[in-house]
């Protein structure tokens, strides 16, 4: 009996979940959307105030660390090369 009623209390629980999902509309979205792009416009017009960069200048710091990232990972590419080099001569004339 306790078995058989558990059996039905999880079905029903499952039930009631598969029942309690939301479909997400337009409409919806468009709320998140508004409030997405009044953000957007205060940040344009107040970032100075609240101590942030402009858009433009965060993407020239974008850029310029994007720039200095790549310098760098060639010149370890680079310096990385050199040393393989160095350690196969090391082993040629170590075998010689």
């Amino acid at each position: 009996m306790k078995f058989a009623f558990s059996i039905a209390l999880l079905i029903s629980v499952f039930a009631g979940v598969s029942f309690a999902q939301r479909t997400v509309t337009n409409e919806d979205l468009e709320q998140y959307k508004q409030k997405r792009l009044m953000a957007e416009q205060d940040y344009r017009l107040n970032h100075a105030k609240m101590g942030f960069p402009s858009p433009e200048e965060l993407q020239r710091q974008l850029d310029q660390k994007r720039t200095e990232t790549f310098a760098l990972s060639e010149r370890m590419r680079q310096e990385r090369m050199q040393a393989e080099l160095v350690a196969i001569e090391h082993e040629r004339v170590d075998v010689e």
